[in-house]
């Protein structure tokens, strides 16, 4: 049964990507960065493509032209490709495993980067620079780690669209925000990829035991050590604080937690600017997570009023294509999750 389903599963995943493929990305409701960097009016994702990106430069509207590539192309494309730039020009970047900084990209390509007058912006993921022009994009809860890779201990396979839906309905199941208990859940990296089930147990003892030293003692905490989707969002939201292992850069554990009405703890970094003003909490250090310091924050930002707006994808489009984003009113954290809610009440169940 498995098998077949399996079986199945590759099946869909082919026809998905041949009829729609990663353009489905852009339809999500949430901002993830491949959604950002599908929406780009040029995608370009190998050395070869940046040899051939001279002749794809044409200037499209009114507004800058938007361009992606991974990060680890950023010193070719100041080198070979920015020096001939003639029209205003936004640059989006990913990187999903380490922070993008000056010395990571080369003092040469960041003082070129900087100071080349086509290029208006640089948005990019784990973009760990203060400048001006440059600007860090939130990772995005990773649907295509979680459901869009097909494995047998995974389930069926789903389209980014049905993931979003499938997290927004089960949100709907989970205990209410302001009835959960100041606890906090360990999620580690290995969970987050799904992967076999010994991995994944093993990754909880060493997450749990790698905390229990830095934390105060008395903070209750939680471990997940599933390997399938629904019982690890579960897992995850089951306390109202979630903590992502810890990794210096942003990730897709945070933007899923609060999704799902949870609020994740990380260490101020030079990536905070990316989470203020959001029910994210931040700490010089681990020893401040005490039981009595969990109420209150827990208490304060169930009363504060937030903008969730860098949580939707509609936000970066505008803000990359250089149009005024649209008005995004201040909310709880609950009328948040509320609204999204009836939103999704519209749609038919994936």
């Amino acid at each position: 049964m498995v098998k077949s389903t399996y079986i199945l599963s590759l099946m869909k995943k082919a026809a998905y990507q041949l009829s729609i493929g990663d353009s489905h990305k852009r339809d999500c409701l949430y901002a993830t960065i491949d959604g950002i960097s599908r929406s780009c009016d040029i995608l370009i994702e190998t050395a070869g493509d940046l040899r051939a990106l001279e002749k794809q430069m044409q200037h499209h509207g009114n507004g800058p032209q938007a361009l992606h590539l991974p990060s680890s192309l950023i010193g070719s494309f100041a080198e070979t490709v920015l020096p001939k730039l003639k029209t205003p020009t936004v640059l989006v970047t990913s990187c999903e495993e380490e922070l993008v900084t000056p010395e990571k990209i080369g003092a040469g390509a960041f003082e070129a980067l900087a100071n080349n007058e086509h290029l208006c912006k640089w948005y990019g993921q784990n973009l760990a620079i203060e400048h001006p022009k440059m600007h860090p994009l939130p990772t995005g809860p990773y649907y295509s780690a979680l459901l869009g890779n097909v494995r047998c201990d995974q389930g069926d396979f789903a389209s980014p669209v049905a993931c979003e839906l499938k997290t927004l309905y089960l949100r709907r199941e989970l205990t209410a925000q302001e009835q959960r208990p100041p606890s906090i859940s360990l999620v580690s990296k290995t969970s987050l990829q799904m992967r076999q089930n010994t991995t994944v147990i093993d990754a909880a003892k060493s997450t749990e035991a790698y905390y229990r030293q830095r934390i105060p003692a008395g903070t209750v905490l939680r471990t997940s050590r599933e390997t399938t989707y629904e019982k690890f969002m579960v897992s995850m939201a089951d306390s109202f604080f979630v903590l992502p292992e810890e990794a210096g850069h942003d990730g897709a554990a945070i933007w899923q937690a609060v999704l799902l009405g949870s609020v994740p703890i990380v260490k101020r970094s030079s990536l905070s600017r990316l989470y203020d003003g959001l029910p994210i909490l931040q700490v010089e250090n681990w020893a401040q997570l005490t039981p009595n310091s969990l109420r209150e924050t827990k208490a304060k930002m169930l009363r504060e009023s937030y903008c969730f707006a860098p949580l939707y994808l509609e936000y970066w489009r505008d803000r990359i294509s250089e149009v005024v984003p649209r008005n995004f009113p201040s909310q709880s954290f609950q009328e948040f999750l509320a609204t999204d809610l009836k939103n999704m009440f519209s749609m038919d169940a994936p």
